[in-house]
């Protein structure tokens, strides 16, 4: 073979080298790119995922969080309610005290006897607060420092409001049951000498002045929180609707018949 054939054996090699190794590289370049696009795709769907799924938890928590708070507040409104009515009774029969309380109002001596026994046995669901209590990991999935300022301190408030309801309800039972068992009930045949029997009660008297400062905190605790409670919920377009289909309280009231004929 003359130079000139090796001449153009050897040039031609790197052409057919090259139609050969195109297609493979094309291949690969295709391959790589899909794969990148794959992990790229996986991993964003994963992060967008996770990121949507936190927002979740995040709704759901808060979503319970302020389920529980509207819950109790319609509860301890009630209870509010009620503790006003009965600290306008029992004032009143202070005011007469102590000379002019056989001339007390039938009427006002009457309900004098339905609040001195009307034991409110507070029913408090805390399964929400206990969730966020064992674990501070609840709270950090939360991300929303607003709500965080208003939920921390509400759980606190209603604890406090309903340990003011418990320790009333005892010291109204207390208070009834000391009557029932003496020996001074087997006289009282009206409404009125109960009511005068248990106003000449230091202990009676007493009680009344501490329902008096239960019923001004437990009012206005109350409806401050309520305004922060609806304020919040107002800005971030939610309604209790929003929250829980049935809008009943769980409260339970059990009263006893302190009425004589």
């Amino acid at each position: 073979m003359d130079n000139n054939g090796k001449n153009s054996e050897s040039k031609s090699r790197p052409g057919r080298f090259k139609a050969a190794f195109l297609p493979w590289l094309r291949t690969m370049s295709c391959s790589f790119v899909a794969a990148t696009l794959g992990i790229m795709i996986t991993f964003g769907s994963n992060a967008v995922l996770n990121r949507k799924k936190q927002e979740k938890t995040e709704q759901t928590i808060k979503k319970m969080a302020l389920k529980h708070i509207c819950k109790s507040l319609r509860q301890l409104s009630g209870n509010a309610r009620s503790l006003t009515e009965a600290d306008s009774v029992f004032r009143y029969f202070n005011r007469l005290y102590p000379d002019s309380v056989a001339y007390a109002d039938t009427t006002m001596a009457n309900k004098f006897c339905q609040h001195i026994s009307d034991f409110n046995f507070h029913i408090s669901d805390n399964t929400v607060e206990k969730i966020f209590s064992s674990t501070g990991n609840t709270w950090e999935m939360v991300g929303d420092e607003e709500f965080l300022d208003f939920a921390g301190p509400a759980f606190n408030v209603i604890n406090h409001m309903d340990a003011i309801v418990e320790q009333n309800s005892k010291q109204r039972f207390e208070l009834y049951k000391d009557i029932c068992c003496s020996d001074e009930m087997r006289s009282i045949s009206s409404n009125r000498e109960f009511a005068e029997t248990m106003i000449r009660r230091k202990e009676v008297r007493e009680f009344i002045m501490d329902n008096t400062m239960h019923t001004l905190f437990l009012d206005g605790a109350v409806k401050e929180l309520q305004r922060l409670a609806d304020d919040y919920m107002r800005k971030h377009g939610i309604t209790e609707a929003d929250l829980f289909e049935n809008p009943d309280s769980i409260g339970h009231t059990v009263k006893a018949d302190a009425n004589f004929k």
